[in-house]
């Protein structure tokens, strides 16, 4: 028989932990999509904070003060680090492969691409950050994009729907009716994908593990 392994998972962000007896190294709570390997991680007395619904991929780590809105997703070698500066994430946002995130606010329905790095910036909803770009202090309003491999500036203010590109990144144009409808619909399908990763990992690894827990002190303070 396999032995059983305790395993500490912090409850909420006021200290408290619940303990759980399971058979292997994988637990699922509170429908969080959350497969074994994944790095969840208190700093400093806090603890990440996850809404329903979100998937985060092994070897992601998410550490600190973080909270996460419901159905987002955390996507392979992604690293959130809410050890100095908080992180909060809206609802149906994607934060792509091998993205670093430190001390940021991202809003609802946004796309961050692979590899980008974000420190200390404000992204609004609905919003579009390309492949390996750098931002440092930087805000998007609502329905804005920023082409891939740019490099803005410390500070710099991206109006809504503007585009944006280039290193520094200047003004390109203003976005289409029909492309700031496309910014949403990237998001929800950027959703789907999580869950069809999540169901791979549950078919795969997850039928043999654990136990599904339900616990409605989750509350990461999004509507």
């Amino acid at each position: 028989n396999r032995p059983q392994k305790r395993v500490t998972f912090h409850k909420n962000t006021v200290g408290k932990t619940t303990k759980y007896f399971l058979f292997g190294p994988r637990i699922l709570i509170w429908s969080l999509l959350v497969p074994r390997q994944v790095r969840i991680i208190k700093f400093d007395e806090k603890a990440p904070v996850l809404k329903n619904n979100v998937f985060v991929a092994p070897n992601a780590s998410v550490l600190g003060d973080v909270m996460i809105g419901a159905r987002s997703s955390i996507f392979y070698g992604t690293i959130l680090r809410g050890d100095e500066k908080a992180i909060k994430i809206g609802s149906f946002t994607t934060i792509s492969d091998g993205a670093n995130v430190r001390g940021s606010t991202i809003g609802d329905f946004s796309v961050i691409g692979t590899g980008s790095i974000l420190n200390q910036c404000t992204i609004g909803n609905e919003c579009l950050v390309g492949q390996r770009v750098v931002l440092n202090g930087v805000v998007m309003e609502k329905q804005s994009q920023i082409r891939s491999g740019s490099i803005l500036d410390p500070g710099t203010k991206i109006p809504t729907g503007e585009l944006w590109s280039g290193s520094p990144a200047k003004f390109e144009r203003e976005l289409t009716e029909e492309e700031k409808v496309a910014l949403k619909e990237l998001a929800e399908s950027s959703y789907q994908l999580g869950q069809i990763h999540f169901e791979e990992h549950q078919k795969n690894s997850l039928s043999r593990y654990g136990d599904k827990v339900t616990d409605n002190s989750f509350d990461s303070g999004f509507a």
